[in-house]
């Protein structure tokens, strides 16, 4: 097979172009063109390592034009490989190089890096490094003491597409496609702090905010990249003077859209302002796509919880279903008390919501309204209620749900309810397992075999303590019975 290593200079300056020249759409799609020649040949492996780069297990220099930074970009998100089907698109291929350009505190997370690429993701493997570089780590590395370290990171953003003559991208040598570098790919560092302030102001006046984004996104890599917490203290304060909280909420809006992940490494800078703002435009959203990426973009915020629960007491239904939600994603506790005031609210949508949030949230006093919620009148909202319960914190919650399947006639709400108390799993729970999945009860004389099937569901989520109860069904006269049950058992036992 070809050698690969001339994709090194290709990827890393499609990173760059990504960052930097955004809208050089044709030389993007030069660079796009020749790098899926490549890929028309076979499946590509790229793995990073603190000090290698490895194309299909071909070791490429890091002194390579272009490899640096795509090995670094890589570690810099979490990521230790990537790993591209034979003849990858070229949207996939775009959308990779964005979510690798992003700057140091865009993903918190490997599961935000891989919420960034979208449906890509299906297509394109990620697999996350052991050891992730986080946000603090990224930046207690981009201001270490070391000239050398740093003069790496400044030339790693760096991509002479000049110097890619020193290495042979001869098809007849390499065995590879001809590849033709675009011409016109500029050689840029950073811009000092005055052009990026100059360029950022120009950018409001024209309300171009996508021009606002990257000269924010600039201030705070150079941020992170200071020699001493004073110098960063410069580009922090300058950040806040170049986005106010008018044009917090312009920036905002770019989280419905491909950019979101950058704007929420923006809006993280701001506190609990920027979840405020987000929480508002979530709030009037006119429709379901926007109000999604709103959502998304809250649950990866790390400040201004109150701004979530503060919109329960709202009048609009919506907006405290929408904030219930949030708060049960994001597990937020001290919303509890507020999501409590919320149990009897007319409308049974936020109910559902705030059943099952309290239900996530799983806290006792979480709990104890939980127990208040699986008497409601609707079994839709009964049902939320149980969705979530599990483990020892709620086995207080046993008589209660044992009480609610004595009264319920919904099936639904019945299965959820026995498979509540295989999850919880303690003595009282698999008791009454054990008498929903007999044969006979005291209820219905001859239990129905749609109950005694998810009771048998229940004992198997129990574990160990359930072995006794289904031992006895393994013996069962119905087979619908046995079989479960025995394969329960069998899972038990080593």
């Amino acid at each position: 097979m070809p050698s690969r290593l001339p994709l090194a200079p290709l990827l890393g300056a499609l990173i760059h172009l990504t960052r930097y020249e955004p809208a050089a759409t044709d030389a993007q799609a030069a660079l796009l063109a020749a790098i899926r020649g490549f890929l028309d040949d076979g499946p590509l492996r790229i793995r990073a390592e603190s000090e290698a780069l490895l194309f299909n297990e071909e070791s490429i220099s890091l002194k390579l034009p272009g490899a640096t930074v795509l090995n670094e970009q890589l570690l810099l998100h979490g990521l230790s490989s990537v790993e591209l089907p034979a003849a990858t698109d070229e949207a996939d291929l775009l959308r990779l190089a964005r979510v690798l350009a992003g700057f140091a505190g865009t993903y918190s997370s490997f599961q935000d890096v891989v919420a960034a690429m979208g449906a890509s993701a299906e297509r394109i493997r990620l697999v996350a490094a052991e050891d992730q570089l986080g946000v603090q780590k990224v930046s207690a590395r981009a201001t270490g003491d070391s000239a050398a370290q740093k003069a790496r990171q400044r030339d790693a953003l760096e991509i002479r597409l000049g110097d890619a003559e020193a290495i042979s991208l001869d098809p007849a040598a390499a065995g590879a496609p001809e590849v033709e570098l675009p011409a016109e790919m500029p050689t840029r560092e950073r811009p000092a702090l005055g052009a990026i302030l100059t360029r950022g102001r120009a950018a409001v006046a024209q309300e171009d905010w996508n021009g606002v984004l990257d000269a924010a996104l600039q201030l705070i890599e150079a941020e992170d990249e200071a020699p001493s917490d004073r110098t960063g203290q410069t580009y922090r304060l300058e950040l806040k003077r170049l986005v106010t909280q008018d044009h917090l909420g312009m920036l905002a809006r770019l989280a419905h859209g491909e950019r979101r992940q950058e704007v929420v490494g923006v809006l993280r800078r701001f506190g609990n302002a920027g979840t405020e703002t987000l929480v508002e435009l979530l709030v009037s959203a006119p429709d379901l796509s926007e109000r999604r990426s709103y959502y998304t973009a809250i649950t990866q915020m790390r400040a201004g919880a109150e701004a979530i629960f503060g919109r329960l007491e709202h009048p609009l239904w919506y907006v405290v279903r929408n904030a219930a939600e949030l708060c049960g994603d994001m597990e937020i506790s001290d919303a509890v008390p507020a999501l409590g005031r919320q149990i009897r609210h007319p409308d049974e949508r936020v109910r559902k919501s705030v059943a099952a949030a309290l239900g996530r949230i799983g806290t006792p006093l979480a709990l104890q309204w939980v127990r208040k919620m699986l008497a409601d009148a609707e079994p839709a909202v009964c049902r939320q209620a149980l969705v979530h319960l599990g483990g020892p914190v709620a086995r207080e919650l046993v008589s209660a749900i044992a009480e609610l399947l004595d009264r319920e006639t919904t099936i639904e709400v019945q299965r959820e309810a026995l498979l509540a108390l295989g999850r919880i799993g303690s003595e009282d729970a698999i008791a009454v397992l054990a008498a929903w999945a007999a044969p006979t009860s005291k209820r219905f004389g001859r239990n129905p075999l749609p109950l005694r099937l998810f009771a048998v569901k229940g004992l198997a989520l129990a574990g160990p303590g359930a072995e006794a109860a289904l031992s006895t069904l393994s013996r069962d006269e119905a087979m619908e019975i046995r079989a479960p049950a025995s394969e329960a058992l069998a899972a038990l036992r080593p």
